[in-house]
């Protein structure tokens, strides 16, 4: 008798996981249809793969990427994404005492298993004050005097370093940016590589604001 139990999921099927597949590819992957069902039987090759179920046993970090797709609040689908590199953080390192661990270290840890390289580290600082603005506060500017005026500083330097503009409209772009890159390193830790998404156009892994040997052009 065929195992149809699902892999992403309790009390479900193979048939949920691949519609659950199916919706990310849909939304994250760019070229037709014949491409995208390519991709898709890919993903479900590899995840039915018992190397890929050692490797991430905790598998919620699929569905958070899900319910952000529909998402148009930037504060909600900053905070899905966020939870993302906790819960993929904890499912690679195994390091289950790091509850401390600040999200910027979670962060770089995450982005060089998946990337092999380190992020720019002003970046992940300045995810870092973005994700507590957002969990502390529920706004992605913070809130007077939740912010501590150090993270504002650092914030608004990054702002200016990226061309991003004032803090406030230079926060909503980097968090959008994060988002960005957080689709593709979940769909490339799901078993797509560089060939499956050369059609999205530039990585978001290789644009200036995490590739630490670009350099802006004035």
């Amino acid at each position: 008798m065929t195992n149809n139990k699902s892999i992403l999921w309790d009390d479900s099927t193979l048939q949920h996981d691949e519609a659950v597949v199916e919706a990310l590819v849909e939304k994250i992957v760019v070229g037709d249809q014949t491409h995208k069902k390519k991709c898709v039987d890919k993903i479900m090759a590899t995840i039915k793969t018992k190397a890929w179920q050692r490797n991430y046993p905790q598998r919620i970090f699929v569905f958070n990427i899900l319910y952000s797709l529909d998402v148009h609040i930037i504060e909600i689908s900053f905070s899905f994404h966020a939870q993302v590199v906790d819960a993929l953080y904890f499912t690679i390192s195994r390091d289950l005492k790091a509850r401390n661990k600040r999200f910027d270290d979670k962060f770089n840890f995450v982005f060089e298993h998946i990337y092999g390289r380190k992020p720019t580290r002003t970046t992940s600082d300045a995810l870092r004050i973005l994700r507590n603005n957002v969990m502390h506060t529920g706004s992605i500017n913070g809130i007077p005097p939740v912010i501590k005026t150090e993270d504002k500083r650092r914030l608004s330097y990054v702002c200016r370093k990226y061309k991003l503009g004032k803090s406030n409209r230079g926060a909503t772009a980097l968090a959008a940016e994060f988002d960005y890159l957080i689709n593709d390193l979940v769909i490339r830790v799901l078993g797509l590589e560089w060939d499956d998404l050369s059609r999205n156009g530039r990585p978001p892994s290789w644009s200036v604001y995490f590739n630490r040997a670009k350099k802006l052009r004035s």
